[in-house]
């Protein structure tokens, strides 16, 4: 399945809300407030190298989930998604920032956990997770 494909899948699974609540609350381990999912925006970014999922949750947090599990996302590539987004949610006014790498492998995210920690933001989070889906 190629990166488009995953990205047009995750959002017809993201249309429904108790979908998002599980992979923000459970997958991602935020502790937002059930009230912030009344209102959520899931569209997909088509960009170069490949297209990824962008949401913003209750007005407060932003998520980026890009497709790893058939793409080799380089550090380089990451990195610059890591601080797109935290420059977005800056601008945004938004609380958190949180970059999922969905089906990714190790080697990127050691490089990439240096680079969260070294923004020295305890409201920017790095997540590998196997799928949106929890399984």
């Amino acid at each position: 399945m190629e990166a488009g494909d995953t990205v047009k899948d995750w959002l017809a699974y993201l249309s429904e809300k108790k979908h998002v609540v599980a992979l923000i609350q459970e997958s991602l381990g935020c502790a937002c407030p059930h009230e912030v999912f009344d209102h959520y925006q899931v569209r997909c970014v088509m960009t170069t190298p490949f297209p990824y999922v962008k949401m913003v949750v209750g007005e407060r947090l932003l998520v980026y989930l890009v497709p790893c599990e058939h793409n080799q996302v380089s550090s380089g590539v990451a990195a610059r998604l890591l601080h797109e987004g935290v420059q977005e949610s800056d601008a945004k006014g938004l609380n958190r920032f949180r970059l999922a790498l969905v089906g990714a492998s190790s080697p990127v995210t050691d490089q990439l956990e240096q680079e969260v920690q070294s923004l020295n933001d305890s409201k920017v989070h790095l997540h590998v997770i196997r799928s949106i889906s929890g399984s």
